[in-house]
């Protein structure tokens, strides 16, 4: 390493200056992250709840898969 010791070449890394190198304080947070936490929506097609409904989504299902075939066709 061109007569660097390891922790001398990590000490010149600026991406390693807020490293915890304390032993005694290895369970001590150095640094707390908020993330964005979870986003997320769901629609339910009301649909779903009557019988009549439940055969108008089939019929779309199927008529969405013949637009694609005939798509990949093209």
């Amino acid at each position: 390493m061109g007569g660097l010791s390891i922790e001398e070449s990590i000490n010149e890394q600026a991406q390693f200056a807020d490293l915890n190198r304390d032993v005694t304080n290895s369970q001590e947070i150095t640094k707390d992250v908020e993330r964005g936490g979870l986003d997320a929506n769901l629609r339910v097609d009301k649909r779903m709840l009557m019988e009549a409904g439940c055969v108008e989504i089939a019929e779309d299902v199927a008529k969405t898969d013949m637009l694609v075939d005939s798509v990949i066709l093209v």
